[in-house]
């Protein structure tokens, strides 16, 4: 526990010592009898107990935040009731635990506790309660004994020192030891200075009005010693600090209840920003589909009319000399390679629309890699690259999209066969496994990068390979390749081939075809 040093009245009753110590705190000293006011040594924590008149307690806190060693101090300023002046003053001051009369034990004892995670049980804190009554002997006697518990007991014999007392601490529970004229004035006391206080009544001669509406009571007969008391004065307490711990869980569950309202509510609002900016991101992608497909089909009928005449004056014009044939060839290939893209923009364009309509029919697998293997023979005779088929035997047909599936292999073919070396080898291995069907077309050029592997797939994401710079494409074939596996619930993947080359596999899943019966 912390040692504190007290700065009060001398005269003042009662004392907020009392609390303190009953919390278990050391009260190194309380002086407010000269000044300058001098600290004590190894202190702790100050505690400030400011006048209730204004002009004395604005006096005492210029003395108070002028004082030397009020940075180093943790100081808790207990102030009267009503007086905002005197917060504000010590909050722009730096000072943050500020308690407003009345003040409760376990509020100093929060105050004063060195953990951040400090809680009300019995361990650290304690009650505060009041006796009245005109049995003086059997008051203090019982005064002495909650004392003795650990409790701060205060001792009432009118009900002006009982305003006097609830005025500066907040009281927890009163023990009314007899029925008097006051005892009607007390209980209204209690009521508006400590409301919610239990009471505790002993020798009540007749019902109290009102006493249904307080806190928790409990009565004693006439004649009932200190001890009993004293017993039912713990159990009343440990009853209160049951409900108080209640009444706190309910408190945290009801605000965290709203704070998750409100985050409900904000993950609403969010949700339906992203609906709504979904929605635009869809029409504009569906605004530059439908433009691009219209840009391409409109240059695919000049395009097809520039191919018929070159082949025309390439066919026909035989007094070209060398340098017109050249030019004549390089506008003839250009102008392919615009048709190729031309089309591949159309055929990206009705994959993202989803206006694309599988076809399955029997196939046989092998048939559809030869397929392949013959679109792009002339320019693996131009390169001098060979093909290795090596394939898992499929005793019946399945179900694929041929046409489909011969085009992703015709992407993949030509793209190994356009990065593959001079005389070198595409490997084409077709792989029936767990129930799917694996064309894995191995290369022996360049490879991948692995940090390129997950944008291979993006349209127009291309690069040369190699030490040719013509080896890259439109960038369009694996990114259609991608969109046609998808469609077939299959995927397509990269990696390396064992010779160090590029590796595509596209994975389909193998329908059987179902018998006639």
């Amino acid at each position: 526990m912390a040692r504190i040093q007290l700065i009060e009245g001398l005269d003042a009753v009662p004392s907020l010592a009392e609390i303190i110590g009953s919390a278990g705190h050391e009260v190194a000293g309380r002086s407010r009898s000269c000044e300058p006011f001098r600290a004590a040594e190894d202190v702790d924590a100050l505690v400030w107990d400011l006048s209730s008149d204004p002009s004395t307690s604005l006096r005492e806190l210029d003395h108070l935040l002028n004082f030397e060693q009020t940075a180093d101090c943790r100081i808790v300023a207990v102030l009267p009731a009503d007086r905002p002046l005197l917060q504000w003053r010590l909050r722009r001051a730096g000072c943050r635990r500020l308690l407003e009369r009345p003040v409760s034990a376990s509020e100093l004892a929060r105050e004063l506790s060195e953990s951040p995670d400090f809680h009300e049980d019995d361990d650290t804190t304690c009650a505060t309660i009041l006796i009245h009554g005109a049995q003086n002997a059997l008051g203090g006697e019982l005064k002495r004994e909650l004392q003795a518990e650990g409790y701060a007991a205060f001792w009432g014999a009118s009900a002006a020192r009982i305003r006097e007392i609830a005025s500066r601490i907040r009281i927890d529970l009163a023990v009314l030891l007899e029925e008097t004229g006051e005892t009607h004035e007390v209980m209204a006391i209690l009521a508006d200075m400590s409301p919610g206080s239990s009471l505790v009544i002993v020798d009540a001669a007749q019902p109290l009005a009102g006493e249904k509406s307080g806190g928790l009571i409990r009565r004693l007969p006439r004649g009932a010693t200190v001890g009993e008391i004293a017993t039912v004065v713990a159990d009343a307490i440990r009853v209160r600090r049951e409900l108080s711990a209640r009444g706190e869980e309910k408190r945290l569950l009801a605000a965290k209840d709203l704070e998750l309202h409100g985050l409900n509510e904000s993950l609403r609002t969010l949700n339906r920003a992203v609906v709504v900016a979904n929605r635009r991101l869809e029409q504009q992608g569906q605004m530059k589909s439908e433009l691009i497909g219209i840009v391409a089909h409109e240059l695919k009928s000049p395009l097809a009319a520039m191919a018929g005449a070159l082949e025309i004056l390439c066919r026909d014009n035989e007094s070209a000399d060398e340098v017109e044939a050249r030019l004549l060839g390089l506008v003839q290939r250009n102008n392919q390679r615009m048709i190729k893209l031309v089309n591949d923009i159309l055929e990206l364009s009705r994959l993202e629309s989803g206006r694309v309509r599988l076809k399955p029919t029997p196939t046989i697998p092998d048939r559809l890699v030869e397929q392949s293997i013959a679109v792009v023979a002339h320019k693996a005779a131009d390169k001098g690259v060979l093909f290795d088929l090596e394939s898992d035997v499929f005793p019946e047909r399945v179900l694929l999209d041929g046409d489909r599936v011969a085009q992703m292999l015709i992407n993949l073919s030509d793209n190994a066969v356009k990065f593959s070396p001079t005389g070198g080898i595409v490997r084409i291995q077709v792989k029936r496994r767990e129930g799917r069907i694996h064309f894995v077309v191995s290369d022996e050029g360049p490879g991948i990068p692995p940090d390129e592997w997950e944008w291979v797939f993006e349209s127009f994401h291309h690069r040369a390979r190699g030490d040719d710079p013509h080896s890259a494409g439109s960038g369009l074939g694996l990114t259609i390749t991608k969109a046609l596996a998808e469609y077939h619930e299959g995927s397509v993947t990269v990696g390396t081939s064992p010779s160090g080359g590029g590796q595509f596999t596209l994975t389909l899943p193998l329908r059987p075809v179902p018998s006639d019966d």
